[in-house]
């Protein structure tokens, strides 16, 4: 009863103060006394108690059960009568109001409590019972699928709402008409009817049939309806639309000849094996090609005589592998030519079942091969000493002439070996540090060693980076200045970040007004503590209109439900992209994307979040345009993708190999589970979806567009790595500066 608020309606000052004592003494609270019914009603408005204790008599010109009548229709909140009126007019106008109890004065408080108690019980199991019957009834409607209860001769006495989208009426017309009509246009039973077949094996019976007139194909399942003493008193008439799935299957064999005439003309090898018996069972003509066997000498002879001897061994485990359920394989070994010579292959295989077939495809690496072996005897002492160190190293003479650059220090200043070995050191530093340069390579002389100086240095491209070295002279046996040995830090991130830290809070509001997205962050209750001038200017309001108030005061209904939910993940630490769309103050429609990030405190507290919100109705704009750019994906240098409704990769451009070795699939593969969602979704939205990818050291937003009617997907790829650490900078200057 902890908690249990409880209105006592008397008119008798004294006797209310009784009874609220008596309640308060069982643990009840009692907020209120009301001397009349009018106070009753403005009192249960305001204090929304759980349960009101009513006098039936009392002053004014609202009487008790008056005053019951207008609390149960307008607050739906439980009425006990306490009155010493008992006769026949008086009970009868009480009992129209419904209460949940009637005490007739004087009682005892075991009489009141348990009154109370059964009360409270009662009113609790009729809100549980009505909340689970709209909960049937919203589930019932938002099934997808057609269903009708009918009887057994079809005619259907009730439907969901989805029955208007399949026949085009409301469900008050689709109610009372025969199933044969609606779904065959036909007034008799088709043959092979699944009504007709139930009747007959009283079991669940499914059809496939296309619409008359009409490029459409449904599945009609039949469920008998049996009461309890086993008799059949109708059906369930589930109609469900294919047609999508039909056109499907037919662009899945298309896909599939597609395909089959791609693997004939790509210049790579592409085969299918046989492991138990060793013996290829299919090879495009690149194999022939490359090697000069015919196609039919090829599946002649064992492939394992074609190995050279040395990889056999490494082969056959390669295959062994596979057949014990390993991921894809990727191996090197060397395939006898037709001439005599032999050349290197690069193989992808993986075992399709447990019969032992194995798919596998080729490139000829023969060249690489070479290149590779030929750089290893070469250069194999200066690889091993510095040329894949991870930071830059350069050697001078005593007049500051460059003896030697590594890689790195070639890749961070952009220019080629030629172009720096023999010149000065002083021809690559910025005017700036001509100085420090100079001071510092004397006193580097003299030590013999130099720790931490920094100088701007000057790149190919004309930018400027920061650098710091650390290193050591080499002297000869005599003692004498040989070269120096010198490691060079890029600390030209790590400057801008220390700038940006000794910019004061200004600084930081100053950029966010001249973002060209919008900025804003909440608090832990949802309240604006911060908005920029670009935020506001999106919604249509200034900031000062919204700074104090609450979030969804600036967005529309569907927006809010947007926004809930990824509030319930911001608040476990799930921090993810997304798009919506909203009306703005004066009404216009604007598609926006949230980047949202929680703010936690030590003790992994929600504080709140921000947000950077982009407009992108221009993007949205074009995305009807995405249709007719996607005829150039092997150009773009973007990953481009094609994804059936089944989740089989169909199409992939270059750009789109890294994300495949992370999805661990390739075309004709399937995508793993969780991005096959992504295609499920956007084809039953029929709307875009977002979300990102990591590859390597690369993030990848990635746009799932639906193509429905043909029931496939088309994913297009942004490398966002730079904007995320744009985002990620953001933050730790947020948090840096809360800390102050």
């Amino acid at each position: 009863m902890a908690n249990v608020k409880i209105l006592v309606v008397e008119d008798e000052v004294i006797v209310a103060k009784d009874i609220a004592d008596m309640l308060k003494s069982r643990g009840y609270d009692v907020p209120a006394i009301a001397l009349s019914g009018e106070q009753a009603i403005e009192k249960t408005e305001q204090i929304q108690p759980d349960l009101v204790l009513m006098d039936i008599v009392l002053r004014g010109d609202v009487d008790g059960i008056e005053a019951a009548e207008q609390i149960r229709r307008r607050f739906g909140i439980p009425v006990i009568y306490l009155t010493a009126y008992t006769d026949e007019q008086t009970v009868k106008r009480a009992k129209i109001t419904e209460p949940f109890g009637y005490i007739t004065k004087p009682f005892d408080m075991r009489e009141l409590y348990t009154n109370i108690e059964m009360a409270l019980y009662k009113h609790k199991a009729e809100k549980a019972l009505q909340r689970s019957k709209q909960e049937w009834e919203k589930t019932f409607d938002a099934i997808s699928d057609w269903i009708a209860l009918t009887d057994l001769k079809g005619r259907i006495l009730r439907t969901n709402r989805s029955g208007e989208d399949f026949t085009g009426i409301s469900s008050a017309q689709i109610v009372g008409q025969s199933c044969c009509k609606l779904v065959h246009g036909s007034e008799e039973h088709i043959p092979g009817c699944p009504l007709q077949k139930m009747l007959h094996t009283r079991q669940r019976e499914s059809t496939e049939l296309k619409v008359p007139d009409a490029n459409r194909w449904l599945i009609v399942t039949i469920d008998p309806v049996i009461d309890k003493e086993g008799n059949l008193i109708g059906a369930v008439h589930i109609t469900r639309d294919i047609t999508e799935r039909k056109q499907a299957e037919l662009s899945l064999k298309e896909a599939e000849a597609e395909l089959k005439h791609t693997i004939e003309v790509v210049p790579c090898i592409i085969a299918k094996a046989n492991a138990h018996t060793g013996y290829f069972t299919h090879c495009n003509p690149a194999l022939s090609s490359i090697l000069g066997f015919s196609s039919e000498e090829f599946l002649a002879r064992p492939f394992i005589e074609f190995i050279h001897p040395d990889d056999r061994q490494s082969t056959i485990n390669e295959v062994e592998k596979q057949l014990k359920g390993s991921p894809v394989a990727k191996f090197e070994n060397r395939y006898i030519c037709k001439d005599g010579s032999y050349k290197w292959l690069e193989w992808r295989a993986t075992a399709a079942d447990e019969k032992g077939v194995v798919y596998a495809a080729a490139t000829d690496i023969t060249e690489r091969k070479k290149a590779e072996h030929a750089l290893t005897e070469s250069e194999e002492k200066y690889r091993r000493f510095y040329e894949d160190a991870p930071l830059g190293y350069q050697s001078l003479d005593a007049s500051g002439n460059f003896l030697d650059v590594n890689k790195k220090w070639l890749n961070v200043l952009g220019y080629s070996k030629e172009e720096v070995i023999g010149r000065l050191f002083a021809d690559f530093v910025a005017p700036e540090s001509l100085e420090t340069f100079v001071d510092d390579f004397h006193r580097f002389k003299e030590s013999g060693q130099t720790r931490g100086t920094e100088f701007e240095m000057l790149r190919k491209d004309g930018s400027r980076i920061t650098v710091s070295f650390d290193g050591n002279i080499e002297y000869d046996e005599e003692g004498r200045f040989r070269r120096t040995h010198c490691i060079m830090h890029n600390i030209t991130e790590r400057k801008k970040a220390e700038e940006a830290l000794r910019e004061s809070e200004e600084h930081y509001r100053m950029l966010t007004e001249t973002m060209n997205d919008g900025l804003g962050q909440v608090d832990e209750n949802g309240r604006y503590v911060y908005v920029n001038n670009k935020f506001g200017e999106m919604l249509g309001y200034s900031p000062d209109e919204m700074v104090g108030r609450h979030w969804t005061a600036f967005f529309d209904e569907n927006a809010q439900k947007i926004t809930n939910e990824q509030l319930i993940k911001r608040r476990k630490g799930i921090s993810k992209p997304y798009e919506l769309e909203n009306t703005r103050k004066d009404g216009q429609k604007i598609f926006l994307r949230i980047s949202p990030q929680g703010i936690f405190d030590a003790d992994n507290r929600y504080m709140g979040s921000f947000a950077i919100m982009t407009d992108i109705t221009g993007r949205k704009q074009a995305d009807e345009q995405i249709e007719k750019l996607a005829k150039f994906p092997a150009e773009d240098p973007n990953p481009v993708l094609r994804i059936s409704g089944h989740g089989t990769v169909i199409y992939a451009n270059k750009a789109s190999l890294p994300l495949l070795k992370v999805w661990r699939c390739r075309v004709g593969q399937s995508l793993p589970n969780p991005w096959h969602e992504f295609v499920l979704d956007a084809l039953s939205s029929g709307q875009n979806q977002q979300t990102e990818a990591q590859c390597d050291e690369r993030i990848f937003s990635l746009t799932f567009t639906p193509i429905v009617k043909a029931n496939y997907v088309n994913i297009y790829g942004l490398d966002i790595t730079e904007r995320k650490k744009a985002e990620e900078r953001l933050l730790e200057h947020q948090a840096k500066l809360k800390a102050h």
